[in-house]
C-alpha cells in the first residue's frame, strides 16, 4: 500500500519492513500535517466552522428523523420500489442474501404484464417459476428488523461520534484561544 509514496518532507521506498514503515510514514505525515494545522489561525477557524456545522446537521437529521419517523418511512418504502428496476443487480445481491424478495412483497417486482416470469431468479431458492416459489418475507421488513436488532449499536456509535465531534471542537477553540495570546 505504501509502496513509492513521496510527501514533501521525506520519501520512502518498499525495500525494508514496509509494514512498519507505512505506519512511520502515517504518523510523520500526520505530524506534519498537524503542526502546519496548528501554526495556521484561518486554518483552525475553519476546522471549527466545518466540524460545527457537521454536528448541527446531524442533530437536526436526528430530530427530523425523530419526529417525522411514519413519513420518512412511507417515502422510504416509495423510493425503495422505485429503484427496484434501475439497479436489479444490487437487489439481486439484497434478496439472494436476505431470502427475501421485492420491498413490500413479490409484487413489486410485477411490471404491466404481471407474470411469474417477471420475477428475478434471485426472488427464489432456485428458479423462479411461479410466484409460489418466491421468498414470502419482504426485504424491508428484513432491513427494519436489522435495524432494529441493532439500534443499540448505532445509538451507541452515533452517540460516541457527537462526543468525539464536541471534544475535537473544544481542543481546537482552546488551541485558538492559546494562538491569540
Amino acid at each position: 500500500m505504501c509502496r513509492g509514496i513521496h510527501l514533501k518532507r521525506f520519501h520512502y521506498y518498499h525495500n525494508v519492513a514496509e509494514d512498519h514503515k507505512c505506519r512511520e510514514i502515517s504518523f510523520l505525515y500526520f505530524k506534519y500535517s498537524l503542526s502546519a494545522f496548528l501554526e495556521s489561525h484561518c486554518l483552525l477557524i475553519l476546522y471549527i466552522l466545518c466540524v460545527s456545522t457537521i454536528f448541527c446537521i446531524e442533530i437536526a437529521a436526528g430530530v427530523i428523523g425523530l419526529v417525522r419517523k411514519n413519513e420518512l418511512e412511507t417515502d422510504l418504502i416509495d423510493k425503495l420500489v422505485e429503484n427496484m428496476k434501475t439497479s436489479a443487480e444490487s437487489w439481486d445481491i439484497i434478496q439472494q442474501t436476505n431470502k427475501c424478495c421485492g420491498v413490500n412483497n413479490y409484487t413489486d417486482w410485477k411490471g404491466e404484464v404481471a407474470t411469474p416470469l417477471s420475477l428475478p431468479d434471485s426472488c427464489c431458492l432456485v428458479k423462479c417459476r411461479s410466484v409460489n416459489d418466491a421468498y414470502p418475507q419482504p426485504c424491508y421488513t428484513k432491513l427494519r428488523s436489522w435495524v432494529f436488532d441493532n439500534l443499540y449499536i448505532i445509538g451507541a456509535a452515533s452517540l460516541t461520534i457527537g462526543i468525539l465531534q464536541i471534544i475535537l471542537l473544544i481542543i481546537a477553540s482552546i488551541f485558538l484561544c492559546l494562538m491569540r495570546q
